[in-house]
């Protein structure tokens, strides 16, 4: 197992996602002999009270989404407990799973049940042999450190927020290349070091105010990204930031 954490708003499920997208040039491989059909990857959502057989469950349906076989309804007609679901996930995943991504993992942390359903995933690795990569944000560093067992299952990828840098410019030159507004302007230090200012490096928050920035040009007619529109944008939409 490995984990990937990263402040939000980073683009951690995005690249994850667009990873998957290049890497799988189908969603299900077919195998003859015995005939069984594998999907490379699932990507589940952690339940917000990382209630386990939820976790369960929830791996079921997407299983059942991907390669349209009926795990799911078979385990909530034969009314399974979750010991009896981590035995039929750890043979579903080992038959027809290649990676398991458990997203937003830092739900475990401030919930009673967040060692169980560590311990639940543990014991599908030690069962099934899988792969399982946990996506969280660092509020989740504090619960891994905790215990060795968990600690070395997590050890993966450390994201924090964008340092105010070349890559950072280059960055904002590409986004701001997306203009939909009837006059084009161009990006200047002053603008990229307001955005560095006005987003502490965060990606989704730079895409978010110069999106909304062209969106107020054009709803008011004055159709120009520049630092009057921005600022316009960060204080009427971004008022919680």
């Amino acid at each position: 197992s490995f984990t990937i954490i990263g402040t939000s708003g980073i683009g951690k499920s995005s690249a994850i996602m667009r990873a998957i997208d290049l890497i799988m040039e189908n969603k299900v491989i077919e195998v003859e002999n015995p005939y069984t059909k594998i999907t490379p990857c699932v990507i589940v959502q952690c339940p917000f009270d990382s209630y386990v057989k939820g976790l369960l469950l929830e791996i079921l349906r997407k299983v059942d989404e991907i390669i349209d076989s009926n795990y799911y309804q078979y385990a909530l007609k034969s009314r399974a407990t979750t010991d009896m679901l981590i035995g039929s996930v750890s043979q579903v995943a080992l038959n027809h799973i290649g990676l398991l991504v458990v997203d937003e993992i830092q739900n475990v942390v401030n919930s009673k049940n967040g060692k169980s359903l560590i311990g639940a995933l543990t014991q599908l690795i030690n069962n099934s042999g899988i792969s399982i990569g946990m996506v969280g944000t660092p509020e989740c560093i504090p619960f891994f450190e905790q215990a060795m067992q968990l600690a070395r299952r997590s050890v993966g990828l450390q994201y924090s927020n964008m340092s105010y840098d070349s890559y950072f410019e280059s960055f904002c030159k590409v986004v701001f290349e997306y203009q939909y507004i009837q006059r084009k302007s161009e990006i200047t230090p002053v603008i990229t070091e307001w955005l560095y200012e006005h987003s502490a490096g965060v990606v989704s928050v730079v895409v978010f105010l110069i999106h909304d920035a062209q969106e107020i040009a054009i709803l008011t007619g004055q159709e120009v990204l520049n630092l009057e529109t921005l600022n316009q944008a960060y204080k009427q939409r971004m008022t919680l930031l």
